[in-house]
């Protein structure tokens, strides 16, 4: 398996993790009571800016990792088969 195609499975993987975290975080984060409003607040503005971080950093990976498909098909593209003969 190439590079590129193992980043792109690992990157979509980590996203699936990431919502599934985002949302219990938000739900246990929904069960704080009202009076304290503000911390409620505080936290879903970090959870908005972590959010962004994330999705910022995932795309630049996936550009990363179509670019690296890209020239593995371009520079070797018969590399596996001929280190690996019968294993591809």
């Amino acid at each position: 398996m190439a590079v590129g195609s193992t980043g792109i499975k690992w990157l979509d993987l980590l996203e699936s993790e990431f919502d599934k975290s985002f949302v219990d975080l938000d739900l246990l984060i929904g069960e704080v009571d009202e009076d304290q409003i503000d911390i409620i607040y505080a936290a879903r503005q970090k959870l908005t800016a972590l959010s962004t971080a994330f999705a910022q950093l995932s795309h630049k990976c996936q550009v990363v990792f179509e670019n690296t498909m890209k020239l593995e098909d371009i520079l070797c593209p018969n590399f596996f088969q001929e280190v690996f003969p019968g294993k591809v």
